[in-house]
C-alpha cells in the first residue's frame, strides 16, 4: 500500500510536495475505507480523489508515479538520458535534480524508497526498512558507490556494475519471489490508467463481469466478444518487434487497422505477438444480436471498455492485495452517475483487513460528497502565479470539518473558497502574449 509520496523539482512541483494517504484521526466515517496495519500502528486510505483546475499539477503527480513505475523497472541504453522533467519556470530548478521519497507497505513491513536523479545518473537511491525502533537500509547508493547487506540473498544482483542511468531496482525486474517482493513493488503494485490508456483483458472471468456492469451502465450492450489471431512477427512494424522477446509477461498495445474504422490491440503473450479486435453486441427491436465495432460506440463507452476491466479486477478479483489502481482524469467522456458508480464499486469491496488502493483525478464535483468518500480522501492540486503547484488534503479546511458545511463540500469549492478552481480571466481583459 502506498503511505505517502513526496516530490521535489518534478514537472510543476518546483517546491517539495507530499501526498499522503494516512487516514485522519478525527474523521470517522466510512471505516471500511480505512485499512489498520495493527503491526504498524499505521491506518492507510483505500481511496483518495484529486482536484484542481486544468494545469495545477494533478496529471502532473500522475506522470510521477508513472516515471518511478517505469525506471524503476526497465533498463536505459547507457546513452539515453533519464526521463526527468525538472521544473522549468526557473534557472536555478532546471539544473537542479528531482528528488522522490516514497512510504509504502509490503508483507506488513514499512519501506522507504528515495531517489535523487538528473538527466545524466543517479545521484542518490535508498531503499530501508522502517520500524518503530530503528531504520535498517538494504541498500544505499551514493554517486558509482553501492552498500548493502553483504550476507543477504539478494547480495549477488549488486555485484556487476551498475550504470549511472539505472535504478537499483531495475536489476530486480522479473523476478517474483518473497525475498525480493519490496524491491519490485513498483514495477508490480501501481496499475495506472491515462486518459489514452487501454484496458484490454482477455480474462474470461473479468470479461463476464464487465459484460454484467456494461449492461447495468444503460450503454445498451448486450454483450461483447473479443477474437484474437496471431501475427506474424514480419507483419509488425519495426519499432515493436523487440517487444515480442521481452519475456512471457502479457503486454498490450493500441493499434488501428488500415482501414481505420476498427481499433484493436496488439497483444503480446507467451512470446507470440496477436492482433486482438472487441466487438459488441446490441439487441434490435426484433431481439436479434446486431455487431458493432468499438468505432461504432460513443466516447463514453469507448472510456468504459478501458476502465471496467481495472475496477473490476481490483474490487473483485484481486488476489495480489498490494495493488493500486490508479485514474488520471477518471470521468473523462463519463455522465457523472458513470463516475460514481465505478468508485462505488471499488469503495464498496474495502475492508478493515484488504490491502488494494485507489487513486484518481477528477473535475468531476458530483463525487464530492460525504455520501461517498471521507473528507480525508480529497485533495486539491493548486498552481500559483509562479507556476509551481502544491497539493493540499481537504482535512486542511477546518470550516469543512464542521458540522454545518458536511454537506456543502462542493458549495465551497465551487465558490473558489479553499482553492483547487481555475481564475478565469474575461476575454477582454487580458490577451495571450501581452
Amino acid at each position: 500500500m502506498l503511505v505517502s509520496l513526496t516530490l521535489e523539482n518534478w514537472m510543476s512541483f518546483r517546491d517539495p510536495a507530499t501526498f499522503s494517504m494516512i487516514a485522519d484521526e478525527e474523521e470517522s466515517s466510512h471505516n471500511n475505507h480505512v485499512a489498520v496495519a495493527t503491526e504498524l500502528s499505521l491506518k492507510i486510505l483505500q481511496a483518495a480523489a484529486i482536484y484542481g483546475g486544468n494545469a495545477s499539477g494533478k496529471s502532473n503527480f500522475i506522470k510521477a508515479l508513472q516515471f518511478l513505475k517505469q525506471f524503476t523497472s526497465a533498463t536505459l541504453k547507457p546513452e539515453n538520458p533519464i526521463p526527468v522533467r525538472p521544473f522549468l519556470l526557473d534557472q536555478a530548478s532546471e539544473s537542479k535534480p528531482c528528488q522522490f521519497e516514497m512510504h509504502y507497505i509490503m508483507n506488513n513491513k514499512l519501506y522507504r524508497y528515495r531517489l535523487t536523479v538528473t538527466r545524466d545518473k543517479v545521484l542518490e537511491e535508498t531503499l530501508s526498512t522502517i520500524s518503530r525502533d530503528s531504520d535498517s537500509t538494504l541498500f544505499h547508493r551514493k554517486d558509482d558507490r553501492i552498500t548493502y547487506d553483504k550476507g543477504s540473498m539478494i547480495a549477488e544482483s549488486f555485484k556487476s556494475t551498475l550504470p549511472d542511468n539505472h535504478s537499483v531496482l531495475s536489476r530486480f525486474n522479473g523476478t517474483d519471489n518473497e525475498e525480493t517482493a519490496p524491491f519490485t513493488w513498483l514495477n508490480h503494485g501501481l496499475a495506472i490508467a491515462t486518459p489514452t490508456s487501454c484496458g484490454f483483458t482477455g480474462d474470461e472471468k473479468i470479461i463476464q463481469k464487465v459484460k454484467q456492469t456494461l449492461a447495468s451502465m444503460d450503454t445498451g450492450i448486450s454483450d461483447y466478444s473479443i477474437t484474437e489471431q496471431e501475427i506474424p512477427e514480419d507483419n509488425l512494424p519495426k519499432e515493436i518487434r523487440p517487444t515480442t522477446n521481452s519475456g512471457n509477461n502479457t503486454q498490450i498495445l493500441p493499434f488501428t487497422i488500415s482501414n481505420d474504422t476498427t481499433k484493436g490491440h496488439i497483444v503480446f503473450k507467451n512470446r507470440k505477438a496477436y492482433v486482438a479486435i472487441s466487438e459488441s453486441r446490441h439487441r434490435t427491436q426484433s431481439g436479434e444480436q446486431r455487431r458493432f465495432s468499438m468505432e461504432d460506440e460513443s466516447d463514453g463507452t469507448k472510456r468504459l471498455f478501458d476502465l471496467l476491466p481495472g475496477f473490476v479486477t481490483h474490487s473483485e478479483f484481486e488476489e495480489d492485495v498490494h495493488a493500486i489502481h490508479i485514474v488520471d482524469e477518471l470521468d473523462r467522456s463519463l455522465h457523472t452517475h458513470a463516475s460514481w458508480q465505478l468508485v462505488e464499486m471499488f469503495l464498496k469491496s474495502c475492508t478493515p483487513d484488504s490491502r488494494r488502493q485507489l487513486i484518481f483525478t477528477t473535475h468531476d464535483v458530483m463525487l464530492m460528497d460525504p455520501d461517498l468518500l471521507r473528507l480525508d480522501e480529497i485533495w486539491i492540486a493548486e498552481r500559483d502565479t509562479s507556476g509551481h503547484s502544491e497539493l493540499i488534503p481537504f482535512t486542511d479546511f477546518q470550516q469543512l470539518k464542521e458540522e454545518k458545511y458536511s454537506k456543502s463540500w462542493r458549495k465551497l469549492y465551487l465558490q473558489g473558497r479553499i482553492g483547487g478552481i481555475p481564475d478565469i480571466t474575461p476575454d477582454n481583459e487580458e490577451t495571450l502574449g501581452e
